[in-house]
C-alpha cells in the first residue's frame, strides 16, 4: 500500500532568512490553513530572537523620537538631573487627574502615597470631639445600675465620673426607695461617711433593685457548682460552722491574693500616711475579691483548721448513698501547679476536708446579701 505523502516543509535558499514579525496582521488565510493539532508549548529559538530584536528596535525608536521632540521644544532647557527640587512640580495630594473632557481619570497610587493616606486616616480617627465631664455626669443619671460597667469603660471622662462622691450618692437616692429592706449599716446615714462609700452603695442596690435581686435568687440546689472550681488558688481566711434547722452549714471564706497589692503595701510601709486622706478613700473595700463557700450538710462533720492555707483542689462527686454529693477540699501551704486527684496526700497535701452528705453548695461574693459582713 503506497504511503501518503507528508506535507511539504518550508525550505529556504542559501543566504536567505525567515523573518517573524509581531506587528503583522493575521488574515483568514492563516486560520483556514492552520493545523488542527495544538501548538508546541515552547516557541522556536528563531521566532524568539526575532521578537526580542523587534522589541529593542521599537524601544530605541521611541527614545529617539522623545529626544528629538524635547530638543525641538526648548533646546536651551536645563537637564532634569540639573534642576532644583523647587523647579519640579510634585503633586502628591490628589490621586485623580482630569482629562480634556473634564472626566476624572484615576492615577496609579504609589507606595509612598498609600502610606501618607493611611497616616492621614489614622490622624483623622484619633482627633475627635472631647465633651466636658459635666455632660457625662448628666448622662450618668439616666444609666441603669446593671449598665454601669459599660458606661465606665467608654472613656476617661466616664471613669472619672465613677470617682465622684455626688455620683454614688445620687445613685443611692434614685434607687434605694424601700428603706425597710436595708440593714442598719446601709441606711441613708451611711452616705455621710465617704470612706468606702462605693461598696456600700453597691451592696444596698442588691437589696432593693429588682434586676440585681434576681441574680441572687436560688432557683435550684447546686446552682453555684461551677463557681466552686473558680476558688482554686484562693487563700482561706477563716472557716466556721453553724446550725440551720436540722442541717449544718460549713462556711469557708476565701480571698484572691494579688501581687500588685502586696508590692504596694511593702512600698508604702515606710512612708508616713495622713490620717485625714487615709479615711476618705471612696473606693475602699476590705472585702474585695473575697468569697464565702457555704456547704449545707445533713450531718455534722469535724473538720481540721485550714485558716491560712491555700485551696489547691476541689472535687465534687456522688456520695455512696447515690442521693447526695460528697465535697472534698484539698488545702496546702502553697499552690502547686499540675496537681491532680491522684497525688499522694502524704507527699504534698497538708489538710483534707471531706463533707458528706452535701445537700447544697453556694458561693457568695462580697456584694451578695447573704455575705457575712461585720456591720461596716
Amino acid at each position: 500500500m503506497p504511503r501518503k505523502s507528508r506535507p511539504s516543509k518550508i525550505t529556504k535558499s542559501a543566504g536567505s532568512t525567515i523573518k517573524f514579525s509581531t506587528q503583522s496582521d493575521f488574515t483568514i488565510h492563516h486560520y483556514a490553513n492552520a493545523e488542527g493539532k495544538a501548538p508546541p508549548g515552547r516557541i522556536k529559538k528563531a521566532a524568539a530572537n526575532a521578537m526580542i530584536s523587534e522589541a529593542h528596535s521599537i524601544k530605541n525608536s521611541k527614545q529617539a523620537l522623545e529626544l528629538v521632540g524635547a530638543v525641538g521644544e526648548d533646546a536651551s532647557e536645563t537637564s532634569w538631573f540639573d534642576k532644583d527640587l523647587d523647579e519640579i512640580d510634585i503633586n502628591t495630594d490628589s490621586t485623580d487627574q482630569q482629562s480634556e473632557d473634564g472626566v476624572e481619570e484615576p492615577v496609579p497610587e504609589t507606595k509612598l502615597n498609600r502610606r501618607k493616606r493611611r497616616l492621614k486616616g489614622s490622624e483623622s480617627e484619633d482627633t475627635g470631639i472631647s465633651y466636658p465631664i459635666d455632660l457625662w455626669y448628666v448622662l450618668s443619671r439616666y444609666v441603669h445600675p446593671e449598665d454601669l460597667t459599660v458606661f465606665f469603660r467608654l472613656n476617661h471622662s466616664t471613669f472619672s465620673v465613677s470617682s465622684t462622691i455626688q455620683f454614688w450618692r445620687g445613685l443611692y437616692k434614685r434607687y434605694a426607695k424601700d428603706l425597710s429592706k436595708l440593714p442598719d449599716y446601709l441606711q441613708p446615714i451611711c452616705l455621710e461617711r465617704i470612706h468606702g462609700l462605693r461598696q456600700r452603695v453597691i451592696r444596698a442596690l442588691f437589696f432593693v433593685y429588682p434586676v440585681l435581686i434576681s441574680r441572687t435568687i436560688t432557683v435550684a440546689p447546686f446552682q453555684d457548682q461551677q463557681l466552686c472550681y473558680n476558688l482554686t488558688g484562693h487563700l482561706c481566711l477563716v472557716s466556721w460552722h453553724e446550725r440551720n434547722k436540722n442541717m449544718w452549714n460549713f462556711n469557708f471564706k476565701f480571698r484572691k491574693e494579688r501581687m500588685g497589692e502586696i508590692n504596694s503595701l511593702l512600698r508604702l510601709k515606710g512612708e508616713p500616711q495622713s490620717l485625714r486622706s487615709g479615711y476618705s478613700d471612696l473606693h475602699h473595700n476590705l472585702e474585695n475579691d473575697s468569697y464565702v463557700l457555704c456547704a449545707t450538710c445533713k450531718n455534722f462533720t469535724a473538720i481540721p483548721p485550714v485558716m491560712g492555707l491555700v485551696l489547691t483542689n476541689l472535687m465534687l462527686r456522688l456520695s455512696a448513698s447515690m442521693r447526695y454529693l460528697t465535697l472534698r477540699l484539698l488545702f496546702d501551704t502553697t499552690l502547686k501547679q499540675g496537681m491532680g486527684a491522684n497525688v499522694r496526700e502524704s507527699q504534698s497535701l497538708e489538710k483534707v476536708v471531706i463533707l458528706d452528705p452535701v445537700v447544697d453548695i453556694r458561693v457568695f461574693p462580697w456584694w451578695h446579701p447573704n455575705y457575712p459582713h461585720q456591720g461596716m
